[in-house]
């Protein structure tokens, strides 16, 4: 798709969204290169509104003031289709991962081991790593309420992305509230009722101006589930509450379980036992935000700045908490129990008193062999565990990385053995962990890397080094970057102005913002003069000068002429190319012309089968010979998958079969472009989206109306 931005320069992206919406997709930048690292939300149709034009164009004219300028992903720039507002452009958020896979109690399997091992609920360190979390979330939101004129009012886990040191950013930031002087300039787009307040029930989100406690209150409810790992609001209400059954209906009624309501529950989750490890004042803090008073008293929710002094300050009462591992969650008991002063009188107590005799005898015989283990474990100990550490990274990781391993002290970084013994001192400000000899490290603002005893192979001078990718690495200095070798030496000189990571030998480099590749030897293979270079099955390179396309062989050397206005990628051997007032063809990997020019649009080649359009006809097939072999008849059609094709006829959806056959006949309203996938399409008729197998007939999500 080709769009342009305020200052009428042309942007490409991607054709597969990286995240889809509600309001739009957001989708990657292929060109221009200096907006790699950006992205653009493109808006429904029905979204393009003249107001919500100029809530983005006011937002991109006030912009709060950040030191991590990341924190907010902020619209830049208006974006532009044929003159016409379709959405904005925005930094892409730096975070691996949106918040929610830290805001249960166990981990999703899929979350890599190293985020597990990282905030470990059942490590203090882990806990901390969370409040740190925490304290980064109310440092953004403080500095966006400083401005005075905007609520973010949706604040919940899935629009916070967040990286594995803990970096955050607030996304989807389109949709706040802004206003000035108690005026409501735009209205929030969109809340969410369990990270909202009581309040809710009293306000048009609409015409109110939402004010700034509600994002106190929608931050507490994000903190407690990253630190605690459920809703604050979770537990089972005894009468007269006991209809109170969602977490928005006790939020209204102000039964929070750890609060002033705590009498009214039948079952309180264990998990919760853990709120009284926290200290005091951070204590207060959360009750001043979430409990009863603050329902008529909404005003008296503590700041974005209170929260950032006191989670700066966090502490952990280590005797109070308790490891959530070992918690039988999600409810207490509440069936009463035999009360015994001692395990003896308990196992004296049972009806077949012998087996409680020969249990006291295990038991002593344990408590002996525990002894011994431990006494004799100590007096034979080779090492001495290093107990001040701060964060140590567990020997049971070494699938993933190597020793040493990483430790911190005192926001310093170190390396320790698997007996925790300091090997490298803790004197770094960054450091990852090694991999292959080598480890990322960072001091006073340069980085390099270092091997297992603390040497710099790669010194400590640049402004940025990456991991190392076919044994080079990117390094970057004074806004030039190259790369270096694994013995340290610089392998290929810092002349780029960026440049990619090493891929079965080759590199993109960019030098006068035009793309080239070179080889590991630094070797030009396609020299820098095109504005997009993409790389296609076959050894074959699509690339883009100014608005003209060509193609190039794996040596670089030209296989068409630059003359193509448009060009698909390569598919079952030949790629769809266009010049502009002749039409589409295709070209074979000689970019020979194979299938004349001449049509107004066509598509990439599927199961041997491409759809093609003429402006007198409509849309059809023809085979890789460009012969036809399905009528040019149809509105609109989709590439065939399973051996069917969804098109369109009389404003309705169905399928046909690889001769042109119809198979499901056109009754859909709607019909998804993926089409069949194992068996199964994705379709709509009326008001119910449901699954078709290739006889039509339903398979899954069903409608209770059968005549479909």
């Amino acid at each position: 798709m080709q769009l342009f931005n305020s200052h009428q320069e042309e942007i490409f992206i991607h054709e597969i969204p990286l995240g889809q919406g509600g309001q739009g997709n957001v989708y990657q930048i292929l060109q221009p290169d200096h907006l790699r690292y950006h992205v653009v939300k493109i808006y429904h149709p029905r979204e393009r509104s003249k107001k919500r034009k100029f809530k983005i164009n006011y937002m991109i004219q006030n912009v709060p003031y950040l030191e991590d300028d990341l924190a907010l992903i902020w619209p830049e720039d208006l974006i532009y289709d044929d003159q016409e507002f379709v959405g904005f452009l925005m930094p892409k958020a730096p975070g691996e991962i949106d918040l929610t896979s830290l805001c249960v109690l166990k981990e999703s399997n899929k979350l890599d081991e190293c985020w597990k091992i990282y905030y470990a609920r059942e490590s203090k360190q882990g806990i901390y790593q969370r409040a740190k979390v925490c304290l980064n979330i109310a440092s953004a939101i403080h500095t966006l309420h400083k401005t005075g004129q905007y609520v973010l009012v949706d604040i919940k886990p899935e629009n916070i992305k967040i990286s594995l040191k803990g970096q955050i950013s607030l996304i989807d930031l389109d949709s706040i509230e802004i206003f000035q002087e108690d005026k409501l300039l735009f209205a929030a787009d969109k809340l969410s009722t369990e990270y909202s307040p009581a309040e809710i029930q009293n306000l048009d989100l609409h015409k109110d101006v939402i004010p700034v406690y509600w994002d106190s209150f929608s931050m507490a409810v994000v903190f407690y589930k990253v630190l605690f790992g459920l809703h604050p609001f979770t537990g089972t209400p005894k009468k007269p509450y006991e209809t109170c059954v969602t977490q928005e209906q006790k939020i209204k009624a102000g039964l929070l379980p750890v609060g002033k309501n705590a009498r009214n529950f039948q079952i309180i989750p264990k998990p919760h036992q853990n709120f009284k490890s926290l200290s005091p004042s951070l204590q207060n803090l959360f009750l001043r935000a979430l409990d009863k008073k603050s329902i008529q008293h909404p005003e008296d929710r503590p700041s974005a700045e209170e929260w950032v002094r006191a989670l700066g300050n966090f502490q952990l009462d280590d005797k109070k908490y308790q490891n959530p591992v070992r918690i039988s969650s999600p409810q207490t008991q509440t069936v009463k129990k035999n009360k015994f002063n001692s395990p003896i009188e308990f196992l004296m107590s049972r009806k077949d008193r012998g087996h409680g005799i020969i249990s006291l005898v295990s038991l002593f015989v344990m408590g002996v062999t525990i002894w011994c283990c431990i006494y004799f474990g100590q007096a034979f100990a080779p090492h001495k565990r290093h107990s001040n550490t701060d964060f140590f990274t567990p020997p049971d990781y070494h699938l993933l990385v190597e020793g040493p391993f990483l430790a911190s002290k005192n926001d310093k970084y170190g390396y320790v053995n698997e007996n925790q013994d300091l090997v490298i001192n803790y004197q770094y400000d960054d450091a990852g962990h090694f991999i292959k000899g080598l480890a990322k490290v960072e001091l006073d603002g340069r980085q390099g890397f270092i091997n297992p005893k603390g040497i710099e192979i790669v010194p400590l001078i640049y402004d940025e080094v990456y991991e190392f990718e076919e044994g080079l690495a990117r390094v970057r200095l004074n806004k030039k970057e190259g790369f270096v070798n694994r013995q340290g030496q610089i392998q290929i000189p810092l002349l780029y102005e960026r440049v990619e990571d090493f891929a079965k030998g080759r590199a993109a480099v960019v030098l006068h913002h035009k793309i080239g590749l070179i080889d590991k030897q630094g070797k030009i293979i396609i020299p820098t003069l095109y504005n997009i270079i993409q790389e296609q099955q076959y050894g074959i390179y699509k690339v883009t000068k100014g608005n003209v396309i060509g193609f190039l062989d794996n040596q670089g050397n030209p296989i068409t002429p630059m003359i193509y206005h448009y060009a698909l990628d390569f598919s079952e051997g030949l790629a769809a190319v266009a010049i502009a007032g002749q039409g589409w063809g295709y070209i074979n990997t000689k970019g020979q012309i194979v299938i004349s020019l001449g049509y107004s649009s066509a598509f990439s080649f599927h199961e041997g089968l491409a759809r093609v359009e003429t402006p007198l006809e409509g849309l059809g097939f023809i085979d890789t010979q460009g012969q036809r072999v399905i009528p040019f008849q149809y509105e609109m059609a989709e590439d065939f998958m399973e051996g069917l094709a969804a098109v369109k006829t009389g404003g309705k959806w169905g399928f046909i079969n690889r001769s042109g056959h119809t198979v499901i006949p056109a009754i859909y309203d709607k019909v998804f472009d993926e089409g069949f996938i194992d068996g199964k399409a994705k379709v709509v008729l009326g008001t119910n989206l449901f699954f078709i197998d290739y006889q039509g007939n339903c398979v899954k999500n069903c409608p209770t109306d059968k005549n479909h």
